[in-house]
């Protein structure tokens, strides 16, 4: 039994005999260990070349437009079979059934990460108060018994924005934004938060919600809509519709260049989005 030497880590690594590395054996080691492999760095720029031509031929919005037309009888099929559930519910049931526990996913692969800025997540909450329509939640219920049980396909900054505010919780640590709703109280504005938390007692202009409020609050109704009842048996062609869903619900809203490549199915896309620095 021996360690591999310099040249062979090299081979496995997809290096060419004829690299050459510089350094001591250590330092020889450290460059190939950290290294991106150079023919999956290969195989990556080829997929970043036709993601670039598809850019080239195609507006953002053609590229969403491309596979507007359903051909495939499986998923033509899977598509009159899912049942929709239309319902409002109250906020204090939205969040005790889904938020609390986390029962619903709120971030699944396809989803756009969360770019709410702090005055998009205070206008919410503005908007729920002042009896302003908010679009329906779509949830997908998922037959996993052991994980989550609802999947959020549209909604998730909606549901983001009213757990945290629930919970006093800003949804960015790093950059914390504690959410609330601004009130106009003696020609003065007047931040006002849920939940009776200590690190929100030193906000300047703020109180607590009263009891009366919070009920108000927790009254506001939200449609939710729920989509089941799918062959588990196809879950990768449902998992092709759910992407093709949550395009087609985000035209007209700017979608960024990763999140159409976390829709863009191609075998190394598909392999880099699990590691974060892409996602």
């Amino acid at each position: 039994r021996r360690r591999l030497f310099h040249r062979e880590a090299a081979r496995l690594q997809s290096f060419p005999d004829w690299f050459e590395f510089t350094g001591n054996e250590t330092q020889q080691f450290n460059q190939i260990g950290n290294a991106v492999p150079p023919l999956l760095a290969y195989q990556l720029a080829l997929a970043l070349k036709d993601c670039y031509k598809l850019g080239e031929q195609f507006s953002q919005e053609e590229i969403l437009e491309k596979d507007d037309i359903v051909d495939d009888e499986n998923k033509i099929s899977m598509l009159k079979n899912l049942k929709y559930d239309f319902e409002s519910y109250e906020i204090k049931y939205i969040y005790e059934t889904y938020l609390r526990d986390e029962t619903v996913n709120l971030t699944p692969p396809y989803q756009r990460e969360f770019a709410w800025d702090s005055k998009k997540q205070d206008l919410f909450i503005d908007s729920i108060m002042n009896n302003f329509i908010i679009p329906p939640i779509i949830l997908i219920k998922l037959n996993d018994k052991k994980g989550f049980r609802y999947e959020c396909m549209d909604g998730q900054h909606r549901l983001t924005v009213l757990k945290h505010y629930i919970e006093g919780k800003p949804i960015n640590p790093q950059d914390p934004h504690y959410i609330r709703y601004t009130k106009l109280e003696d020609n003065k504005k007047i931040n006002i938060f849920y939940s009776k938390k200590k690190r929100l007692e030193n906000i300047k202009d703020s109180r607590y919600m009263t009891e009366d409020e919070k009920a108000i609050f927790n009254d506001k109704k939200i449609i939710i809509i729920k989509i089941s009842n799918y062959d588990p048996k196809l879950i990768s062609l449902f998992s092709s519709i759910k992407n093709e869903m949550f395009l087609r619900l985000q035209k007209g809203e700017k979608v960024n260049g990763t999140d159409v490549l976390r829709n863009f199915d191609h075998p190394l896309i598909n392999y880099l989005m699990v590691f974060p620095f892409v996602q």
